[in-house]
């Protein structure tokens, strides 16, 4: 069986084509979103979801979130006393949505189409490939999120129109430019933004709460978890209401900030300009006007933001289209795309041509004599078709050089160091005078990422082949078995009572959130929560586990209320108090 994973840095979630239709796989608790998160529990085991993102809270030191934003790099994330890349933590989440539709489907996962940003280069596609195979599926296709979304919307509205498709997740931002008609979706144009999501929002409301109160690098690590929460709240928030709180406990004293939409926007003008910079290339690209937009899609659970819904509809002339499910439109195109590439009879045959994101080229000599830099010559240029062949004719610098060497780049750089190094390729000439032997480089470049590099010597007649693999994330079989071993000791978390522990989890979380005077409750809520799981009779406590869920969910909600809400103490007054766990 194959699906369609959507990984993605706040959230990610799976999908399958089934019974003529795509259908979203619940994970273990009956929810189709699971966080991208993973926390370390006591007894060695691994937490990923709903669990490990309140954990982050109440366990920073052992919980990680984000690290998709990372994919490709070097950087190590140390939870407790176990390292981990986040290839490695990407491939546990991938692992988690595998075993979630094993569960569902009642069969064996073999393949998943996994989406990436349309703006992730060579490095970061292979990565997220690595993780699907650390997590032991095969990982042959992978597609970009704007593509699947628009994939998805094709198949529900069939009129012939021509899309922008605006992706903002969690950490990345995607722009595509995009013709659907007749049972052809073609790509014009993609550009984006890896580093630009959601969570910058949040991050700069954050400093700006700090700023405001003079908390900037002064609280521990546990607050500041607490802190970067509430700031997801406020913004949130601010998705239904005009203006809310924004709250934070240090130590005895209540912190308060009144924050509109307006004052938000003020906060995150720097992000604002960045959104535009993306949608004014994509526009650029494509060679169309913002006229011959006829409709703006905007996917991804950041779209949901009504300041940014407002920005994109300033800058675009027109409303743009947000369903309630944009969450999930991006999972349901890779469950479409898993249908076509398995050959389903029952799916409609569609033809998605892509693009590439960046340019590839080699370097050539830079003739400028003050700078020694090599310079980057593009062969294949950015938004070109896919898959696409394209040949250029490049002469020897030198009197008698006897080799060429062609190193591969890819970016938008005029300089080859400050783009992607891909690989490289040596060619034997005869040597002759400069500029006497000449070779034909032919860049051949698929819909699956695969470069094929030929060069041509005419003076010989030698045709030099080679396929390009960017080593840095590329294990060897010996290497993989390695990682894979390593990663086995790190088994999912396994639960009879999914909904005990999330409850558990919940109030540990909610502890670090809330005033002195609410954390005894919360605390013996806990302790009795732990009392019940120890014990065999589960079942017969369903009434106190009611309760404090109730109990709960109050907590949480007065820890983000609106601003004609009674206060805190108010509003935990009266029989909450009075439930029997509290004794």
């Amino acid at each position: 069986m194959m699906i369609g994973i959507d990984l993605g840095t706040s959230n990610s979630l799976a999908c399958c084509f089934k019974d003529g239709k795509c259908v979203l796989i619940p994970n273990r608790f009956h929810e189709y979103l699971t966080p991208s998160a993973i926390s370390i529990m006591d007894d060695g085991t691994v937490e990923v979801g709903k669990i490990a993102k309140q954990r982050k809270i109440s366990h920073p030191d052992v919980s990680a979130t984000n690290f998709k934003r990372d994919m490709g790099s070097d950087k190590i994330y140390k939870l407790g006393d176990k390292s981990f890349t986040p290839i490695e933590l990407s491939s546990l989440v991938i692992k988690s949505l595998v075993e979630d539709a094993r569960i569902f489907l009642n069969e064996d996962i073999e393949e998943a189409i996994i989406s990436v940003p349309a703006y992730f280069d060579d490095t970061k596609r292979n990565a997220t490939k690595l993780a699907g195979e650390l997590a032991g599926i095969k990982v042959e296709r992978i597609i970009n999120e704007p593509s699947a979304a628009a994939l998805y919307e094709h198949m529900m509205d069939t009129i012939e129109k021509t899309y922008m498709v605006f992706d903002f997740g969690g950490g990345t931002l995607d722009i595509s430019i995009v013709d659907a008609f007749d049972n052809i979706i073609e790509i014009i144009a993609v550009s984006g933004d890896n580093h630009l999501g959601g969570n910058d929002f949040d991050e700069a409301l954050l400093e700006y709460f700090l700023m405001e109160h003079n908390l900037l690098g002064k609280l521990d690590i546990h607050t500041h978890s607490v802190a970067r929460k509430q700031a997801e709240l406020c913004k949130i928030a601010l998705s239904t209401q005009k203006e809310a709180q924004f709250q934070l406990h240090v130590e005895d004293q209540l912190y308060t900030s009144i924050i509109t939409r307006e004052k938000l926007i003020a906060i995150c003008a720097k992000l604002f300009k960045r959104i535009s910079i993306p949608m004014k290339r994509a526009l650029s690209d494509s060679h169309y006007a913002i006229s011959d937009i006829d409709e703006i899609i905007m996917v991804g659970g950041s779209s949901k933001m009504c300041i940014v819904q407002d920005f994109v509809k300033q800058l675009m002339h027109k409303q743009p289209v947000v369903s309630m499910d944009c969450d999930t439109y991006i999972a349901m195109g890779c469950g479409i795309a898993a249908g076509i590439k398995m050959r389903k009879d029952d799916i409609k045959d569609v033809i998605l041509t892509d693009i590439c994101p960046f340019s590839l080229g080699i370097d050539v000599i830079n003739h400028d004599l003050n700078d020694h830099r090599m310079l980057f010559s593009t062969i294949i240029a950015r938004n070109t078709t896919l898959p696409a062949s394209r040949t250029q004719t490049y002469y020897t610098a030198h009197d008698r050089q006897k080799t060429i060497e062609c190193n591969i780049y890819q970016g938008e750089s005029m300089y080859c160091d400050e783009n992607l190094f891909l690989g490289s390729l040596d060619i034997d000439i005869p040597p002759r005078p400069k500029g006497e032997i000449i070779i034909q480089v032919t860049f051949r470049y698929d819909i699956n990422g695969i470069l094929d590099i030929e060069v041509y010597v005419p003076a010989t007649n030698e045709t030099i082949s080679k396929v390009i693999i960017n080593e840095k994330c590329q294990l060897s079989e010996v290497e993989k078995a390695k990682r894979l071993e390593a990663l086995k000791q790190f088994t999912l978390h396994q639960t009879n009572d999914m909904q005990l522990a999330e409850l558990i989890s919940k109030g540990e979380s909610l502890f670090y959130q809330c005033s002195n005077e609410t954390r005894s409750q919360v605390m013996a809520a806990v302790n009795y929560l732990k009392k019940i799981k120890n014990s065999n009779h589960i079942s017969q406590q369903k009434k106190g586990m009611e309760d404090i869920q109730n109990f709960f969910q109050q907590v949480e909600s007065s820890l983000y209320q609106d601003p004609f809400q009674n206060d805190i103490d108010d509003f935990l007054s009266g029989e909450v108090k009075q439930r029997n766990w509290m004794n």
